[in-house]
């Protein structure tokens, strides 16, 4: 148990030093986002929620905002597969026997753009409409992830920034 600890705060320490060079960087590079990625990431800035606990990808993708059902939705998940071309982006969440156990589908379209080197994906869930903006930092080794709440107002759509997290990619 003390080594996993020690594990989990090294592995910690490693994301937040890997932030501070993408901050200080900030190169983006091309939008291929094909790849696995580390359920398990950081808090770059945080919006108008509040986190606390785990970060977790898979609970960002299925809007679940709440500390304790992400911790269990992490304790779950192994990694997140991205796939991303031919005018579709797709997710799959993989627990710890490889064995996928979640998945999201979106086609080019008013739910799923593709500008320059960002990815936007749209999602209603809950009666509320989130936006997820994805981009590759750090030379292509972690997606960077941008969630927002969208709001209709009479004057129009409205953005409300609830956090930028940070993942790992694997491969």
């Amino acid at each position: 148990m003390k080594a996993d600890l020690t594990s989990r705060l090294c592995r910690c320490g490693l994301l937040l030093a890997l932030a501070g060079a993408l901050i200080a960087k900030a190169q983006i590079v091309p939008a291929d986002m094909s790849g696995d990625y580390d359920d398990e990431g950081v808090l770059l800035s945080e919006g108008t929620e509040r986190f606390s606990g785990t970060v977790s990808l898979h609970a960002l993708f299925s809007a679940t905002f709440d500390p304790e059902l992400a911790r269990q939705l992490h304790a779950k998940t192994s990694r997140i597969g991205l796939q991303q071309g031919n005018g579709v982006f797709d997710i799959t969440v993989y627990d710890d026997e490889g064995k996928a156990v979640g998945a999201g589908h979106w086609k080019k379209g008013p739910d799923y753009a593709q500008q320059d080197d960002r990815v936007t994906l749209r999602l209603t869930a809950k009666g509320e409409i989130y936006i997820f903006t994805c981009e590759l930092v750090g030379q292509g080794k972690v997606l960077q992830l941008t969630v927002e709440r969208g709001q209709q107002t009479i004057f129009g759509p409205v953005r409300q920034p609830l956090g930028v997290f940070l993942f790992p990619r694997r491969t």
